[in-house]
């Protein structure tokens, strides 16, 4: 599918920060941004050497020592609610569907529960989880 909606074809970016540029860093920022449909918006580190290479090696994306970016405060769900209703108002497709959801709450919920059990979930993933 290469980052492609599955019903209407329209092209899904997705954006990617990155928290941490030390070991396995250098090559999840290179795969994010050489995959179809990612955008790597921001790395992440404390260590000043590791930033000066990455913005060398990736100078359209932003770095910072910062480890806590600046991620505007919205409710999820209530963000999903303005959306759709956008969507339905202006008759547009919603840029995610009701397995999207599921697949979210599955994943919070799974979670939760390896939260509860200290990293030791059990749960049975639904085909195409």
């Amino acid at each position: 599918m290469s980052g492609r909606g599955a019903v209407w074809g329209q092209m899904l970016m997705i954006g990617v920060g990155l928290i941490g540029y030390g070991y396995w860093g250098p090559n999840l920022v290179r795969n994010f941004f050489e995959a179809d449909g990612c955008q790597v918006s921001l790395i992440s580190d404390l260590s000043r050497d590791r930033l000066a290479r990455a913005a060398a090696r990736y100078p359209s994306v932003r770095t910072t020592a910062n480890h806590t970016p600046n991620v505007p405060a919205a409710e999820a769900l209530q963000t999903e609610v303005q959306h759709l209703l956008h969507c339905i108002e202006h008759k547009q497709r919603p840029t995610t569907d009701g397995a999207a959801g599921l697949r979210v709450v599955r994943t919070l919920e799974a979670a939760s529960q390896s939260m509860k059990q200290r990293g030791r979930p059990k749960l049975a993933l639904a085909k195409g989880a």
